[in-house]
């Protein structure tokens, strides 16, 4: 147990609540900060919360250690704007989300002025990863990393820690991680579709189970879909999929780079399309080929 050690924590939500709680239980003085008042109101007891980032920074002690974990972009932005003029030489900040690795890099380079440090660390996980271990990779300074371990040790799964290398390099690898997920996500979906289409009485979820157990396909994320297969209705779930950044970041940085990313693109486009109403292309197609060969339009 890590004893009086502080840790500052912006962003106290489902994974950051967790985490809070998992470094008070191992003897961190945890000091959180929220936006939202209501988050703010039902942190556990264990942790002080202030009322805003300045009161944060004034309550930890010089040689700073702070993590965000927040959505990427506009907020981590304006935190790290927030919080800059008052760090000091040693002050060590980490982002935790999903950042865009080139916004590391220039905020690694910002805080270069002040003598502080920048970490950029991929998270993966999720909700249950942020109690029982998380997986973590880490770009920035090795200096800061070594000083920041034992919060990462804490939060990590065994051997789930790894410094990957310059800042920037920790959020990269979380770019492709999630792109490699969107494929998973996708090969997942169309093999338990067409399971679901067969002339067979099929048990889903039996069949995720059983794959789990040796199989070439097992995984966590095939672990997550026996569960929802048990127990959740698909049937009353909209096929809406947000989110997508990290998956478009990785398919420029991939044609950029010349590498194929086909599979990963076709995920990412099934996203876009899932948002979509009625596709205007569709509806294109249909009329084109009722031009060209006299097919049958179906009108609303």
């Amino acid at each position: 147990m890590v004893n009086n050690m502080q840790a500052g924590f912006i962003g106290l939500g489902k994974m950051g609540k967790r985490m809070t709680s998992k470094l008070a239980l191992e003897g961190f003085d945890v000091i959180g900060y929220d936006t939202n008042p209501k988050v703010r109101e039902y942190v556990g007891k264990e942790i002080k919360v202030t009322k805003d980032l300045k009161e944060l920074i004034d309550y930890l002690n010089p040689d700073r250690k702070i993590m965000m974990m927040i959505p990427a972009g506009k907020p981590v932005e304006q935190t790290v704007s927030e919080i800059y003029p008052n760090l000091t030489e040693g002050d060590i900040v980490v982002d935790a989300g999903n950042s865009y690795y080139k916004d590391s890099i220039r905020r690694a380079k910002l805080l270069e002025g002040k003598n502080a440090y920048f970490l950029d660390v991929g998270t993966s996980g999720g909700l249950r990863g942020a109690e029982i271990g998380l997986s973590f990779t880490v770009g920035g300074k090795k200096e800061a990393y070594e000083k920041f371990k034992p919060v990462f040790e804490t939060l990590a799964a065994k051997d789930g820690l790894c410094y990957v290398g310059e800042s920037g390099s920790g959020h990269y690898v979380k770019m492709v991680h999630n792109a490699i997920e969107y494929g998973m996500l996708q090969a997942y979906a169309e093999g338990f579709e067409l399971l679901s289409k067969s002339q067979f009485n099929l048990n889903l979820s039996d069949i995720a189970h059983v794959w789990n157990q040796g199989g070439i396909t097992r995984s966590y994320i095939l672990e997550l879909a026996e569960d929802a297969l048990k127990n959740e209705k698909i049937e009353n779930v909209k096929g809406v999929i947000e989110g997508g950044e990290t998956g478009r970041w990785a398919i420029e940085e991939a044609w950029e780079k010349g590498v194929p990313f086909s599979s990963i693109t076709t995920a990412f486009e099934s996203r876009l399309r899932s948002r979509q109403e009625d596709p205007f292309s569709d509806k294109f197609i249909a009329l084109l080929r009722n031009k060209f060969g006299g097919h049958e339009i179906q009108n609303k």
